[in-house]
């Protein structure tokens, strides 16, 4: 039996987080978005929260709600929410994903 992950190194590895973290976690990772290229997040079983590390964009939501992101900014998409993240400059963004409570 190997000895419980204590730590975890997100810019060289997966985080398997739900084997490190005791909550609702699916997952934590470093997403990277290179310019003129975009991400979709669309939760449904799971919400997602993002923190900008590096570089610039625009995030939109379904509905065409628009604004900047830059280092230093956060965001979430609640369940039944969608946004897509537009990279102006390559982006990084810390991307937690936990799972939604189904009852």
């Amino acid at each position: 039996m190997s000895a419980p992950r204590l730590i975890v190194n997100l810019g060289s590895e997966e985080s398997r987080i739900s084997e490190v973290m005791a909550g609702p976690w699916q997952d934590v990772r470093l997403d990277r978005v290179t310019a003129g290229e975009s991400l979709e997040l669309t939760s449904k079983e799971a919400e997602h929260a993002g923190f900008v590390v590096v570089g610039t964009g625009e995030l939109q939501s379904a509905s065409g709600e628009r604004f900047t992101v830059e280092p230093g900014v956060a965001f979430a998409v609640p369940a039944g929410g969608s946004v897509t993240v537009l990279a102006s400059a390559d982006l990084e963004i810390l991307h937690i994903i936990m799972n939604v409570d189904q009852h």
